[in-house]
Formats: C-alpha cells, sequence, structure tokens
C-alpha cells in the first residue's frame, strides 16, 4: 500500500476493535503523522471529506405520524417549538429511531409543569436555571434532547454533546 493510503490500515485496525474510542484514537493518530509530514496526506483530507458530506443527516420530529420539524445539527443545536401533549418520535433521515415516547400536559405546558412559577421573561433566559422537563442523552451521549415547557405549547432542542 502505498504511504499516501497508509492510514487505510490504520482505520480498518479501529473499526476491528468495539466502540468509538478506538476509532477516535486512530484519527488523532493519522492526524498526528499529516501534521509532521510535508505536504500532510492529501488522500486522507479528501477521504474526512466525503465521511463529513455524508454523515450530516436531518433529525425529523413526528407527533403521532405527521412531521412536525426537520432539525439539524450542523450550527450545534436545533429546536423545534409548537410541542402539544402526544406521542412524538425522534428520528434520523436514514429511519434509525432516536427516541419515541409519550409527552403530557405536565412536560410541555408550563403552568401545569411549573405551577408556582411564572414564565421567565426573553431577557431572562439566559440564565443558567434549566426548565427543561425532559433530558434525554442520545446515540451512546453524542446527542442530548430537551423538551421545555411553554405558555401554550412547548419545545424541544437537540444538541451536540460536544456543543454543551
Amino acid at each position: 500500500m502505498s504511504d499516501e493510503l497508509s492510514f487505510i490500515s490504520s482505520l480498518a485496525k479501529a473499526f476491528d476493535q468495539r466502540g468509538r474510542e478506538p476509532i477516535k484514537r486512530a484519527v488523532n493518530e493519522i492526524l498526528k503523522e499529516d501534521s509532521e509530514r510535508t505536504g500532510g496526506i492529501p488522500q486522507f483530507h479528501q477521504f474526512m471529506a466525503v465521511i463529513s458530506s455524508q454523515i450530516e443527516c436531518e433529525i425529523l420530529l413526528f407527533r403521532e405520524e405527521a412531521l412536525i420539524a426537520s432539525l439539524s445539527l450542523l450550527s450545534g443545536r436545533d429546536t423545534a417549538t409548537g410541542l402539544r401533549p402526544g406521542t412524538y418520535t425522534l428520528m434520523l433521515s436514514t429511519g434509525r429511531v432516536l427516541w419515541q415516547g409519550e409527552l403530557s400536559q405536565e412536560q410541555v405546558l408550563w403552568d401545569k409543569a411549573f405551577p408556582d412559577e411564572s414564565l421567565p421573561l426573553a431577557a431572562d433566559t439566559g440564565t443558567d436555571q434549566d426548565h427543561s422537563t425532559v433530558r434525554q442523552s442520545l446515540l451512546d451521549g453524542e446527542i442530548l434532547m430537551s423538551v421545555c415547557p411553554g405558555l401554550g405549547a412547548g419545545s424541544v432542542q437537540i444538541e451536540r454533546a460536544n456543543s454543551v
């Protein structure tokens, strides 16, 4: 195998092991080698560009059977509003279900979730106080989902774990 494609055997060995850590270590080793080599490893960068373009997919939110939002993690987080009590499914556009569950009035309506608290003003929403009623880690901790109650309807926020 040519020196420019040596990264393939490193990745293959990492994929033979279980879990994400061996893959992360292999990529870090390849990047270290890339930074030490004059001109880098252009084929590795081309490979990663192709992989990255294929990885980003939409996250779809369904209420009952109806699609109500399409979310993206390109910026690190995204929010869908208008949640009312009902059964919801959060899935990748590939069809993989990330989460499915029933959201009650107590989870999506502020006066039911926090009857003794007034709804924070927009200027106060940057505080450290967390008013989510559901927090769920998805994809082995890679994504965090939070449901926040609102005045007439709630919202769901998804964010990459490394942007939390």
